[in-house]
């Protein structure tokens, strides 16, 4: 969907759930919206197989990509998503052009690099889910 603009994001948050995700994502694939969407998983450090499932790959859907071309097509382009990404929503409400690379865009990405990592060091976030610790 590379010229649709994306008029839904569904985003699912997974921890060591792998059969309702499971469920989820072929839910959503086998009776689809009827507008251009997009599917992100983020897992967070998942330990039963699921984490498999963060955005690099969906087995049956990948299977079934001839029988869903639409549908592969996205799951392809929610997998190959960039390090940054960054949106001018003056003109881009539907986030399809990145314009991290841009360097018109530059002293935008700078400035919100510079306020993620200072909040990173306030909160104590390692910024690598397997070096979290749990606190009780």
């Amino acid at each position: 969907m590379p010229d649709s603009e994306v008029v839904l994001t569904i985003q699912i948050v997974n921890w060591n759930a792998r059969e309702p995700l499971r469920q989820a994502l072929r839910s959503i694939f086998t009776a689809p919206p009827p507008f251009p969407y997009e599917v992100i998983v983020l897992d967070n450090d998942s330990r039963d197989g699921s984490e498999k499932w963060d955005n690099r790959s969906f087995q049956p859907m990948l299977d079934a990509k001839d029988e869903f071309p639409v549908q592969y097509e996205l799951l392809q382009s929610t997998i190959r998503r960039p390090a940054e990404e960054l949106y001018d929503h003056s003109c881009d409400r539907g986030e399809i052009r990145n314009v991290a690379g841009d360097a018109r865009f530059r002293p935008h990405l700078e400035r919100m690099r510079t306020a993620l990592d200072k909040w990173m060091k306030e909160t104590e976030d390692p910024g690598d889910p397997k070096k979290i610790v749990r606190r009780s």
